[in-house]
């Protein structure tokens, strides 16, 4: 669990307004998950204070004790300055980051862990450029799991239990 959470935080989705960084900055962090929620508790948190022992304390984090905007809005939260640091899914965005929505997808992998990584590496080699999310310092990106899908009459688990099925 260690090694999942470490990498987690190092491919934490989180983002930095691009202004430049001078002694004793406070950045106003926001979670818009519960403080226990893992990504608050043993990510976001834990990469704060990673950052402020690294800077010797010259960047310090204030964590708000709750979200200004709601999951969809996050992005625009960060972009326009509302927040300096955060994490958003894609996904509630339909259509707005195009390039990413590859991760969305069941199958990839058989954990977060090595599905991050390779999300990570791609990200760094190909879809950066692309600049979706311009206005804003990606700091990481990362995905769930190998993803879940059900079913009211059996359980899928392969490409081959989809055969013959709609899904929507």
């Amino acid at each position: 669990m260690k090694l999942i959470q470490t990498a987690a935080a190092s491919l934490f989705a989180g983002m930095l307004m691009t202004a430049p960084v001078h002694a004793e900055t406070v950045l106003n962090a926001s979670s818009w998950v519960p403080p226990a929620h893992l990504l608050t508790a043993n990510v976001m948190v834990p990469w704060m204070q990673e950052v402020e022992k690294a800077t010797d304390g010259r960047v310090k984090f204030n964590l708000l004790p709750k979200a200004p905007v709601g999951p969809p809005q996050t992005f625009d939260a960060v972009k326009d300055g509302i927040v300096d640091f955060s994490f958003t899914v894609h996904g509630y965005t339909p259509g707005r980051f195009v390039a990413t929505k590859m991760t969305e997808f069941g199958f990839l992998g058989d954990s977060a862990e090595s599905i991050s990584v390779a999300y990570q590496r791609m990200y760094d080699k190909h879809l950066a450029k692309l600049d979706e999310h311009a206005g804003v310092k990606v700091i990481g990106v990362f995905s769930h799991g190998p993803g879940h899908m059900y079913a009211a009459k059996h359980p899928i688990g392969s490409l081959a239990d989809l055969a013959n099925m709609k899904v929507r």
